[in-house]
């Protein structure tokens, strides 16, 4: 989903849904309302990636923003796997 305008993720409107995963690479900024009743993984940048992201406009950043997405990648497969195998 595309909530540029109103939200992140604009997950909230999905709340009728079981199981969700929401990646939000900006979650620091533009926080997500997660529906409380769905089975529901949110992935977002931990602080050493939030460094890393810096300004978002700078683009010799992507390189170790790249680097700080694939670090956090093994923890991200950890939190989706019960979900995605339900």
């Amino acid at each position: 989903m595309d909530g540029a305008l109103r939200s992140g993720t604009t997950a909230d409107l999905a709340e009728s849904l079981q199981t969700m995963i929401v990646i939000e690479p900006l979650a620091h900024l533009f926080p997500a309302n997660m529906p409380q009743h769905a089975m529901a993984v949110r992935l977002a940048p931990d602080p050493a990636a939030q460094k890393a992201l810096g300004d978002l406009d700078d683009r010799a950043a992507w390189s170790s923003v790249y680097h700080e997405g694939v670090r956090q990648a093994a923890e991200a497969a950890e939190l989706i796997t019960p979900v995605w195998a339900r």
